[in-house]
């Protein structure tokens, strides 16, 4: 997943963390990719699961979860063979599937 956001979207590896620490409802938790703006905020955080893990509604509530906590403009979720991307507004509660990850902004 990293190799394609670097390859095929731009992203800096500078700006790429891995298993970063953060704070949701007083648990400590661990997002898997993590990848901050080019002013140093949070841009987008994807849950990484194993191929055999089917993509479903617990997966999703978790990545939606880290991201009320990050504040991210997107999300994304995969398992190595699925993967998906939504741009959320954190304001208006919403979210719009990209079908793709976005280019590096």
């Amino acid at each position: 997943m990293i190799r394609y956001l670097i390859e095929y979207h731009n992203y800096p590896k500078s700006m790429i963390r891995i298993e970063s620490g953060l704070k949701y409802d007083k648990l400590k938790k661990r997002s898997d990719i993590l990848v901050y703006g080019k002013q140093g905020e949070p841009f987008l955080v994807i849950e990484c699961k194993s191929p055999d893990i089917k993509i479903d509604a617990q997966v999703l509530n978790q990545v939606a979860a880290y991201s009320k906590s990050l504040k991210v403009k997107y999300i994304g979720v995969t398992n190595g063979l699925t993967h998906y991307c939504w741009a959320i507004d954190q304001e208006a509660r919403t979210t719009e599937n990209l079908g793709d990850f976005p280019l590096y902004q």
